[in-house]
């Protein structure tokens, strides 16, 4: 019995060990980048675009605070699947947690699908966000 507690415990230290070891390797990973804009640069990009300061700052916002160090600073061409490790669904959890803090329903399925390609970067998402507003469920007759 105290041997079996023992290598239960071992397994446990094992996986949580390995746990820090990958969000410490995430860490420096998100953070050997050199490049990125501060939250106005980033804002000011949209909003020659005619993007919402809400929608721009709730994506930068949501990126920046995938690292742990103040200085991070998130680039619109960052790749969601290569700096932010994101897979298919961690993009769309993250997509719907940005609608949800920015208050925006997502219009019907048949609506989604109008959207003509995937998130790849944070500028897609952005863009996404900004269509997806104007394409409300409660807007729409269809």
């Amino acid at each position: 019995m105290w041997l079996w507690g023992t290598g239960m415990a071992c397994i446990a230290g094992a996986i949580v060990l390995f746990l820090i070891g990958g969000a410490v390797y995430y860490q420096l990973k998100l953070n050997q980048r050199k490049e990125g804009w501060t939250r106005e640069e980033f804002v000011a990009e949209f909003r020659r675009l005619d993007v919402p300061e809400a929608v721009s700052g709730a994506v930068y916002d949501y990126y920046r605070r995938q690292s742990i160090l103040r200085s991070y600073r998130v680039s619109p061409d960052d790749s969601l699947e290569e700096v932010y490790a994101a897979s298919h669904d961690e993009i769309d959890d993250a997509a719907l947690e940005i609608c949800k803090k920015l208050g925006v329903e997502l219009p019907p399925e048949s609506v989604l699908r109008q959207w003509p390609t995937p998130l790849q970067t944070v500028r897609d998402m952005v863009l996404w966000l900004t269509w997806v507003s104007a394409h409300r469920s409660d807007d729409l007759q269809t």
